[in-house]
């Protein structure tokens, strides 16, 4: 579980994993989140967009999602985060994004 204020810092973290050497050049990020209240508990989707990714990795994740999405899904479980995903975007973004129970 999460204060919110702790997840943006987490997914920072994501830019540092050599799988994310998918840009050219300095990438261009922003965050954004999202909370879902629930019954027992409130979820929070947080997400994070990546612009100037290289076009062969765009075409590579538009082709077989999982050749970014594994390893993305395995940094995602070891951090706690009960969900993850990514989604393209225009010619050169992906957005990064992970689901966690706040505190």
């Amino acid at each position: 579980m999460f204060h919110d204020d702790e997840l943006e810092l987490v997914l920072e973290e994501l830019l540092d994993e050599p799988f994310m050497a998918i840009t050219e050049g300095q990438p261009n990020c922003c965050f954004g989140q999202e909370v879902v209240c629930g019954r027992e508990s409130d979820e929070i989707i947080v997400w994070l967009q990546i612009d100037q990714v290289k076009t062969e990795i765009i075409d590579t994740f538009i082709s077989d999602y999982m050749s970014i999405g594994r390893d993305f899904a395995c940094w995602a479980k070891s951090r706690g985060f009960i969900d993850c995903q990514i989604l393209g975007g225009d010619d050169n973004t992906l957005v990064f994004a992970v689901n966690a129970f706040m505190k």
